[in-house]
């Protein structure tokens, strides 16, 4: 790791804290609205998203007895999990990734979309 000089104030914020700004900020919109067109601010909202996130699993009292898989399954949903979330067909959400719509990854032969982009996924399906 190499040192660098700061010129500017630096912020560093506990899992606990990031939930609490989270939840009392009401920051899901903001994060949804900045992806796309503002990447940095984009990026600190995930930070802070990924970070309350993060806190909120280790503190529920299970965490420490899931396995690994079922920790990471927690950051993740599948087509199917999405489609009924929505009140549509896994098809539609598999027809959404393969168009570019929706990013999702391949793990073990099934797709599976990063809960951040769910969420930027269904904000945009809901009508203003």
């Amino acid at each position: 790791m190499t040192a660098r000089h700061l010129t500017q104030p630096v912020l560093v914020l506990e899992g606990r804290d990031a939930a609490i700004l989270w939840q009392i900020g009401q920051l899901e919109p903001a994060r949804v609205k900045a992806r796309g067109r503002d990447e940095e601010g984009y990026a600190v909202l995930l930070a802070v998203y990924q970070a309350a996130l993060t806190w909120r699993n280790s503190v529920d009292g299970k965490a420490a007895s899931q396995s690994e898989e079922k920790r990471e399954r927690s950051n993740w949903v599948t087509p199917t999990d999405l489609a009924k979330q929505l009140g549509v067909t896994p098809r539609t959400i598999r027809n959404d990734i393969a168009g570019g719509i929706l990013p999702a990854t391949k793990r073990d032969r099934q797709w599976v979309i990063d809960l951040p982009d769910a969420f930027t996924y269904i904000a945009a399906r809901r009508p203003n």
